[in-house]
């Protein structure tokens, strides 16, 4: 097979981006190529236009997702939260649970993903059960470090109200 005009090599490379991508992503850092590629044959490409919002806050979703090309933000209302960019993932605990999204997720600029539907996660457990071990094993590691992360932030939180409290105090004491 000839490839005249690069098509096999340019989707050779989109193939590689993607793989790198999943490779990146703290759910999927410790799997080897073939169970990358069980994964990647999982999801489906979506591509979403600049200014679509992809999750709604408050609605309730099935899916993860993964950006491989373009940006999205993250916000709750009008308030900004972070941009993602190609690498980052969004969604994925809505793969466990069926609880209402707790931000929304816009896309910045014409933004490509791969998406993954709880359906085809639950399938893939099912079927691949040494590397079910391994996403899941991830999956709560990632949880971990972000509840760690959400408890060090709460402690900041209160320890900021109580010195405004103190500082309260000193300006208008109590009777």
């Amino acid at each position: 097979i000839v490839d005249v005009e690069g098509v096999a090599r340019e989707r050779c490379q989109q193939l590689s981006v993607r793989l790198d991508a999943l490779a990146n992503i703290p759910m999927f850092r410790y799997l080897a190529y073939n169970e990358l590629l069980k994964v990647f044959a999982q999801m489906t490409q979506v591509t979403m236009p600049t200014g679509k919002m992809i999750i709604e806050e408050g609605t309730t979703g099935d899916d993860m997702f993964v950006v491989i090309g373009g940006k999205v933000k993250v916000h709750s209302g009008e308030t900004f939260i972070v941009h993602l960019k190609p690498g980052d993932h969004f969604g994925e605990m809505s793969l466990v649970d069926k609880a209402p999204r707790s931000a929304s997720i816009t896309a910045v600029e014409d933004t490509t993903l791969l998406r993954m539907t709880r359906d085809d996660f639950f399938e893939m457990i099912r079927k691949e059960g040494n590397t079910s071990k391994k996403i899941l094993w991830n999956f709560l590691q990632v949880l971990t470090q972000r509840l760690r992360q959400t408890n060090v932030e709460l402690k900041d939180a209160r320890q900021a109200c109580d010195d405004i409290e103190e500082f309260d105090d000193d300006i208008l004491p109590l009777e």
